[in-house]
């Protein structure tokens, strides 16, 4: 009767830091779902939690709903905003957050999703508005080192942004080089990009490609365009066709729904095609380019251009009538007038 006493006691003394454990698991799959933008998944993992009254959880509610929105294409946008306004102010109703001086891993982490939805508005000039939280100015920054000290990789990012930003480029360098070298994707990206453009660091074309196909392997859809871009271009490498396709068709792919770099990518695959002559996959390139963004103008003038090239002159009128592009009324007077 004893041992069952003890072992009942053990188990309670445990549960809790069990409990605490997968909790912070759970958070951390949350947030390496929402670097995907796979908000369904990160929304099954925080719910409860967050209808728990859990602070990272409510935070994490506001910005899967916000990619929620982005990823409906704009469907029940009110309604979306109403729900992320909801869980902010719930969130920020955990007054300690603006109290509390970090310490454990739990509580800094937490803190720190708190600044990430609460943009510095002290410094801005700008009213913040209903709900949000006004961190000032050295315990933002304080907050920011803290979980980049206790290995939080986007605040690590952050952090080095910050440094940057106020010209402390050594420092800068130094953490944005160790979420690097914990292979967060987009540190590897910057660092590609810094390395590429010879800024902060003595240009080097070998370590930026190599940094942006270590991003890429972490699923990095930009460093795959950056690639792809090189290879393109041709200027700081030999010029390579098919390297460029592979690189641009990986950045489509890996990009989220609505999203620049993926339209962008289907451009430089759809001239790559043109310029190949292989203009029926140009053309399938050009339809994927989403209806609802900026570019569809400049597709259906593309797509335009191309069956004029074939003359197949009823369709090229089509495309170009349909198009709102610069050059698609110059186009058609072309055409009108052979």
């Amino acid at each position: 009767m004893l041992k069952i006493s003890l072992l009942i006691i053990l188990l309670l003394l445990c549960f809790p830091a069990l409990t605490q454990k997968t909790k912070k698991e759970t958070m951390l799959r949350a947030h390496k779902l929402l670097e995907k933008d796979n908000w369904k998944e990160a929304e099954k993992l925080v719910m409860e939690y967050a209808e728990n009254g859990d602070a990272e959880a409510q935070y994490l509610m506001t910005k899967l709903i916000g990619i929620k929105i982005i990823d409906l294409n704009g469907k029940r946008y009110d309604e979306g905003v109403v729900q992320a306004k909801n869980w902010l102010g719930k969130a920020n109703n955990h007054d300690w957050l603006l109290t509390k001086n970090p310490s454990d891993e739990d509580s800094i982490r937490t803190q720190y999703v708190a600044i990430s939805h609460n943009p510095d508005y002290t410094s801005t000039g700008n009213l913040a508005p209903e709900g949000s939280l006004i961190f000032k100015e050295e315990k933002r920054i304080g907050i920011i080192r803290k979980a980049a000290e206790k290995n939080i990789l986007d605040a690590q990012l952050m952090y080095s942004t910050g440094l940057l930003l106020r010209g402390d480029s050594l420092e800068g360098i130094k953490w944005l080089n160790m979420a690097a070298d914990n292979k967060h994707s987009e540190a590897l990206y910057q660092l590609g990009a810094l390395y590429s453009k010879g800024k902060w660091l003595k240009k080097d074309i070998s370590k930026a490609l190599d940094c942006f196909s270590k991003s890429l392997e972490t699923g990095w859809g930009k460093a795959a365009w950056s690639l792809g871009y090189f290879y393109y271009e041709g200027k700081e490498v030999e010029r390579d066709l098919d390297k460029a396709i592979y690189y641009f068709d990986k950045a489509y792919l890996l990009s989220e729904k609505y999203n620049h770099t993926k339209n962008s990518s289907l451009f430089r695959l759809g001239a790559i095609y043109v310029e190949k002559k292989a203009y029926q996959k140009a053309i399938s390139m050009y339809q994927l380019v989403d209806d609802y963004s900026n570019d569809i103008g400049e597709a259906r003038f593309r797509m335009g251009e191309i069956y004029a090239t074939l003359k197949q002159y009823n369709k090229a009128v089509y495309w170009l009538s349909k198009s709102n592009y610069k050059d698609a009324n110059r186009k058609l007077k072309e055409i009108r007038n052979r």
